[in-house]
């Protein structure tokens, strides 16, 4: 797996805590559409390597920082 996309509207943390073991096991490039709960996912992905890389329109997009785009 290479890319996950997560477009829940507004059912982010059980999406991501679902997805977990999959996210820290693969390190995909994760593309998220989201509102309000930014410092609860970047701190989440943080703790797992991952870095905000961009976003557009509301589309985030995170990378393990080990990856190189």
């Amino acid at each position: 797996m290479t890319i996950l996309r997560f477009d829940v509207e507004g059912h982010e943390k059980p999406a991501l805590r679902g997805a977990y073991h999959r996210i820290h096991r693969w390190k995909p490039i994760l593309i998220l559409g989201y509102l309000g709960q930014q410092q609860w996912i970047r701190r989440s992905f943080r703790g797992l390597g991952y870095r905000h890389v961009g976003k557009l329109h509301g589309i985030h997009v995170y990378a393990c920082e080990d990856l190189e785009l």
